[in-house]
């Protein structure tokens, strides 16, 4: 993180509902409502050498499992969560 801020990750299993889940949390400045609405977009970066495919395969291979991938971001930080199923 250039900018620097804090991230945490996290990770669970429920047996009972037969759910895995993710979650990477960061403690920063957080991500404009403009940007934030294209994340998963494949090709949208907002890096000088970045190609914009990171979150868009992500989100792909998330989806193809049966799962979600969400972001939810405010001024104070981002959270990323994914849930998968077996």
């Amino acid at each position: 993180m250039p900018r620097g801020g804090e991230l945490r990750i996290q990770s669970d299993l429920d047996r009972n509902r037969k759910n895995r889940g993710s979650a990477f949390v960061r403690h920063g400045p957080g991500i404009p409502d403009d940007i934030k609405e294209r994340l998963f977009e494949p090709f949208f970066t907002t890096k000088k050498s970045g190609t914009g495919l990171g979150l868009a395969i992500a989100y792909g291979i998330v989806e193809r499992h049966k799962g979600t991938l969400e972001l939810e971001s405010a001024r104070g930080g981002e959270l990323l969560s994914s849930s998968l199923f077996r």
